[in-house]
């Protein structure tokens, strides 16, 4: 990276982007033990999901490519459809978490999983393609 591309302003996508992935690490962080307690699959799941979102994040900053937006974009909606399946019908039979809407770290993940789908549509759409 060039002292001159440093210095560019970001789009404000970018600054979505990155409180989105901040909210989906920390929520997936939070999550992690009891998660990892009650489904082990689940648990494994948002500890990679957090990596994920870490590298995304530094490929947002560091690369114009459009596929970091895209997977971001993806992987929020898939992890969105997640929550409401767990949510709604329950995860391998069990139902724990029927119903569960309001619990904070669940709150944040929605909002932050929601927040990175806007900000790659409006990043991936509002550009020239590379």
């Amino acid at each position: 990276m060039t002292q001159q591309s440093l210095a560019r302003p970001r789009p404000f996508t970018y600054w979505l982007a990155i409180l989105a992935a901040l909210g989906v690490i920390i929520s997936q962080l939070l999550d992690v033990p009891a998660a990892w307690h009650e489904h082990p699959i689940v648990g494994a799941t948002e500890v990679i999901e957090a990596g994920v979102f870490v590298v995304l994040a530094f490929l947002w900053t560091t690369t114009k490519a459009r596929w970091p937006w895209i997977v971001g974009g993806l992987l929020s909606l898939v992890a969105l459809g997640g929550i409401i399946f767990t949510r709604t019908v329950g995860l391998g039979g069990q139902k724990s978490d029927v119903g569960n809407w309001g619990e904070p770290v669940t709150v944040i993940a929605m909002v932050s999983y929601v927040i990175m789908m806007v900000a790659a549509i409006l990043h991936v759409t509002s550009r020239p393609q590379q």
